[in-house]
């Protein structure tokens, strides 16, 4: 069990992270009941803890293998806003997803 202590900052990171993807999350389900996104939409809503909580623990080079519900996974990882685009999400231009540090 780690006896380190958190600093403010630290402290906040992974709320960030659970807001960001909660938000991500949201707007995949607002495009994909407008029709913006063709297929399956499998979200992972009410699991933002899991997917930081899980992220948090990697070791660098540790490998996540996922099934579906990964878009969480992903932004926990930090995956570069340009490569937001693998999930297909038509969003809009004036829609905000956050900053991805």
């Amino acid at each position: 069990m780690s006896t380190a202590v958190r600093t403010p900052p630290q402290t906040l990171e992974p709320y960030r992270q659970m807001q960001l993807i909660r938000v991500f999350e949201t707007e995949a389900e607002r495009q994909y009941k407008a029709a913006r996104i063709g297929g399956y939409c499998h979200l992972s809503s009410g699991q933002e803890a899991t997917n930081v909580g899980v992220v948090s623990a990697l070791e660098p080079g540790d490998l996540l293998v996922t099934g579906y519900r990964c878009h969480g996974f992903a932004l926990a990882r930090k995956i570069q806003r340009h490569d937001r685009n693998i999930f297909r999400v038509d969003v809009e231009p004036n829609v905000q997803l956050g900053p991805v540090r």
